[in-house]
């Protein structure tokens, strides 16, 4: 079941801003009551409008849809603005109904829970407007913190993965042209989370790696609690193991946490607590470097052993959850 919410017409554009005719954004959104209007005022600041913005909910059960009705009546915008409604959808399937939804051929990408820089589609687009043979562009993502917590939550996540952004910054932050969307099938429908990462696995695949914009800058919201980050790193680990992502990682989490678990059966303490120290004071040191604050020597041990136990139990739960016959 879908409907159309809302869509607003044409509006004089703002003198500081113009309008690209060929790109549209396209977010999913689910239970974003809390956050929704905080990226779309982010996209009124923008140096490069869009021809259209297309939110597709999949299905939120609180106060999301008429946050978003309140916020456009009465109201023009320098965009149109659509809102499709589908029932029970995953953001894979809300991406793909979102770029089928536009006409346009350029389509840039973010998530709910953040908001974007100002110059954020600019320079996003820019290089597929600078060469047609550019087919996609990876933007950057920036902690939108409150607290020092939730600074390390966000290195934990991407910053530790800085030299890797092609995957590790998901949708957040991203833009292709249609055609290619259509040539690598788009975004799978059956896999929640990590549905941008097999994306852009595919695109890496078969159309070889995209550019890298460190300017097109996403704020993205950090997790605030332990459980939440814990929650986040199940899932991401749940859907590593249902998408065949990168095994060797969690093979050698697997040979790491065993060793500690037979030393300890075999009386070895020491051995064991040098080992665990050895290596959570190696991504902690690294992290100290990065945050340059004497407490991420006490956050950051814990939140790297979370991550990797919970992410670890996710991927076993999404490895058995697999069809391995149909993928």
């Amino acid at each position: 079941m879908e409907a159309a919410v809302s869509e607003k017409g044409d509006s004089i554009l703002s003198s500081m801003a113009r309008q690209d005719p060929d790109v549209a954004i396209v977010v999913p959104i689910l239970n974003e009551e809390k956050s929704i209007l905080s990226l779309l005022e982010s996209f009124e600041r923008l140096t490069l409008f869009p021809k259209e913005v297309v939110l597709v909910d999949g299905g939120s059960t609180d106060h999301t849809v008429e946050v978003i009705t309140r916020y456009l009546e009465g109201r023009e915008f320098p965009y149109n603005i659509q809102v499709m409604i589908l029932a029970q959808a995953l953001p894979g399937r809300g991406r793909n109904e979102g770029v089928r939804k536009t006409s346009c051929t350029l389509i840039a990408c973010t998530d709910a829970g953040g908001h974007v820089d100002s110059h954020w589609l600019e320079d996003l687009v820019e290089p597929l407007k600078a060469d047609p043979a550019c087919e996609m562009v990876i933007g950057n993502c920036r902690p939108d913190a409150k607290n020092f917590f939730e600074r390390c939550t966000f290195y934990a996540t991407l910053e530790a993965r800085s030299r890797k952004p092609f995957i590790f910054s998901g949708s957040a932050s991203i833009a292709f042209r249609k055609r290619l969307w259509e040539k690598v099938g788009g975004y799978p429908e059956w896999l929640y989370p990590c549905e941008d990462k097999y994306f852009l696995a595919q695109v890496q695949r078969k159309r070889g790696r995209p550019v890298f914009s460190k300017r097109a800058v996403v704020y993205w919201k950090s997790r605030p609690t332990l459980w939440s980050f814990l929650k986040q790193y199940f899932l991401y680990g749940r859907g590593d193991g249902e998408g065949s992502f990168v095994p060797y990682r969690y093979f050698l989490r697997i040979l790491f946490y065993g060793s500690l678990l037979l030393l300890l059966s075999q009386g070895q303490k020491k051995s064991a607590a040098a080992l665990l120290i050895g290596y959570l004071g190696f991504v902690t040191f690294r992290g100290f470097l990065r945050l340059k604050d004497v407490r991420a020597i006490f956050y950051l041990p814990l939140l790297f052993l979370i991550k990797d136990l919970s992410q670890l139990s996710g991927y076993f739960v999404g490895f058995f959850r697999r069809d391995h016959g149909a993928r």
